[in-house]
């Protein structure tokens, strides 16, 4: 019920927020769905391998509100009957758009279609939707990581602010994706052992 509040509280800032801010238009990018694949451990959780990305981000990790299937089902059109477990997680504040959602498939078919599910939501984001154009540049900069079963969607981590306020597009996201690939070396660490 309070997870409801919020939620409702934070669509509704988001709402009036997007009233006031003029959406950014970046046409000159390309929605990039490149995804890394690996071959995964089987003795680990999506709650472990949260816990794994969580402690190597630190404080910069922003996402603090644990979604429920339904929610998930909601954000990412992921129906509960493609995976066995999930760990997802957004920040309270919708000015931030930092996301760690870690879905651990049961077959080969299931893992296929949450890529593809996750493909659609990034496209979606990018196209769609009224961004703030610093969140705009972490959006293209996400990253989808798939290690055996496993299969993570990645847009966490801050950039220096220099490079922020440089203006340049291409080394924001730059930046941005190496943010990223904290998390993904946290994930393929924890894999291992």
């Amino acid at each position: 019920m309070i997870l409801k509040k919020r939620l409702f509280i934070l669509g509704l800032i988001s709402v009036l927020t997007v009233g006031v801010i003029p959406p950014a238009n970046f046409t000159n990018h390309v929605v990039s769905t490149s995804v890394e694949v690996e071959a995964a451990a089987k003795n680990s959780s999506v709650t472990s391998l949260a816990k794994s990305v969580k402690k190597a981000y630190g404080e910069k990790y922003i996402p603090n509100v644990k979604l429920s299937k339904t929610e998930i089902k909601d954000k990412f059109l992921i129906d509960s009957n493609l995976y066995s477990s999930a760990y997802v997680e957004v920040p309270m504040i919708s000015a931030h758009i930092d996301t760690l959602a870690i879905f651990k498939a049961k077959n080969e078919s299931t893992k296929k279609k949450i890529v593809s599910k996750l493909k659609e939501y990034k496209k979606e984001q990018i196209e769609h939707t009224l961004q703030y154009p610093s969140n705009l540049l972490k959006l293209h900069a996400s990253k989808i990581y798939t290690n055996g079963n496993y299969v993570c969607f990645i847009m966490l981590g801050q950039v220096n602010r220099s490079v922020e306020e440089s203006g340049d597009e291409s080394a924001i996201i730059k930046a941005y994706q190496k943010q990223n690939l904290v998390a993904v070396n946290a994930i393929k660490k924890a894999l291992k052992k």
